[in-house]
């Protein structure tokens, strides 16, 4: 990811996008992990740790990322364990209940061969757990400089996990705001296709004022308990799944 963006991701890790995906983890783990609180968990492309506190509660944390201001940021974080500097496929010879990869594979060249290495350092029955953009024809300026290969539908991930693993529940995130989001990410997607991005594609911010934050950190809050209870809805910015290896 290049540095600027990667920056400005790191300025908003406490956004209400993040937090809305924070409360998704949360709903998918509680509905699908067996309880107890001993689970090993890795967190792929961890980013500067903006969802590490969240999976702390399902068991100990490791961290994977490469980037040095992750890096940085998951050193000083007190519910990381081990932190693996490095990119897919590492050479780790530890399995884990739980792996999870939180709009990561998007950023993978050969995302068939990064679902090969999470199959084989799954404990059997250790779960999966993801999120990635959802739609191709979203992809604009805005990807280009987050450097993902491509976006998802729910179909093409569950396809994609069902390599080698067993998918418990997939769908969409980021539902009811949708309508706005895609209205947002117009001019982006038009720069793009007009080939007027060029070396100035920018990561658009999600920032918004507090109040309009909240409100939507709300929202986002109802469609994770929804899909907690097991509610699909019916297209979102982000495609989810969580999948089980056998």
């Amino acid at each position: 990811m290049e540095t600027p963006a990667y920056q400005q991701y790191r300025d908003e890790a406490s956004s209400w996008l993040k937090q809305g995906r924070i409360r998704l983890i949360e709903s998918l783990l509680r509905r699908h992990l067996p309880a107890g609180e001993g689970h090993t968990v890795l967190d792929l492309g961890a980013g500067v740790g903006q969802n590490i506190a969240a999976l702390s509660r399902f068991g100990v944390v490791d961290a994977l990322e490469r980037s040095p201001i992750g890096l940085e940021e998951l050193a000083r974080n007190p519910h990381v364990r081990h932190v693996f500097a490095t990119e897919l496929p590492a050479p780790l010879a530890q399995r884990y209940d739980v792996i999870g990869a939180f709009d990561v594979v998007e950023h993978l060249e050969r995302d068939d061969q990064a679902i090969d290495w999470v199959a084989d350092h799954l404990q059997p029955g250790g779960l999966f757990v993801a999120t990635v953009p959802a739609y191709n024809w979203m992809f604009s300026s805005h990807d280009v400089a987050l450097e993902h290969h491509r976006r998802y539908t729910d179909g093409s991930f569950r396809r994609l996990l069902a390599r080698r693993l067993k998918v418990l529940q997939s769908g969409y995130f980021v539902s009811s705001l949708f309508p706005l989001a895609a209205l947002s990410r117009l001019p982006s997607m038009m720069r793009y296709r007009l080939n007027k991005a060029g070396g100035a594609a920018s990561k658009q911010s999600g920032s918004l004022p507090g109040l309009v934050s909240d409100v939507f950190a709300r929202v986002l809050a109802s469609e994770a308990w929804l899909i907690g209870k097991g509610v699909d809805l019916p297209f979102g910015l982000s495609v989810y799944a969580i999948a089980a290896k056998d």
